[in-house]
C-alpha cells in the first residue's frame, strides 16, 4: 500500500504567512471603520487605533521579511560579484599595477604617470 505524499507544515510555512498577514490586515481595517461608526461618531478609541498599528507591523514584518529572504537568495555568490573599480576596467578588481600606481600617486600627491 502506498502512502499519499503530503508536503510538510515547513513547505507550507510561507503561504500560512501571507494569510495571516493578509487576515490581520483586513481585521485590522474592518475594526477601524467600524471603529468610526460607532458612538462618539467619527472618533476613533486609542485601543482600536494601537489594534490597527499592531495588524500593520505584523503584516509589514511578514512581507518584508519575506522580501529580504528573496532578494539574499536571489543575490550572486560573493565571489562571482563584480565590484565597481572591476565593471569600469573590465578587470576582476584584483590590484593591478597600473591602480596601485594612481592609488599611490593620490597618497602621496603626485601625477599618475
Amino acid at each position: 500500500m502506498k502512502r499519499k505524499q503530503t508536503a510538510s507544515w515547513h513547505d507550507r510555512l510561507p503561504g500560512l504567512q501571507s494569510l495571516t498577514a493578509v487576515a490581520m490586515l483586513a481585521a485590522g481595517t474592518t475594526l477601524t471603520y467600524l471603529g468610526f461608526y460607532t458612538p462618539p461618531v467619527g472618533e476613533v478609541s486609542r485601543s482600536v487605533l494601537w489594534f490597527f498599528s499592531q495588524c500593520l507591523l505584523y503584516a509589514g514584518s511578514i512581507f518584508g521579511v519575506g522580501a529580504y529572504v528573496r532578494g539574499k537568495t536571489a543575490e550572486e555568490p560573493p565571489a562571482t560579484r563584480r565590484t565597481r573599480r572591476s565593471a569600469r576596467t573590465g578587470g576582476t578588481g584584483t590590484n593591478t599595477a597600473a591602480t596601485r600606481k594612481t592609488a599611490d600617486s593620490r597618497k602621496t600627491g603626485e601625477e599618475a604617470p
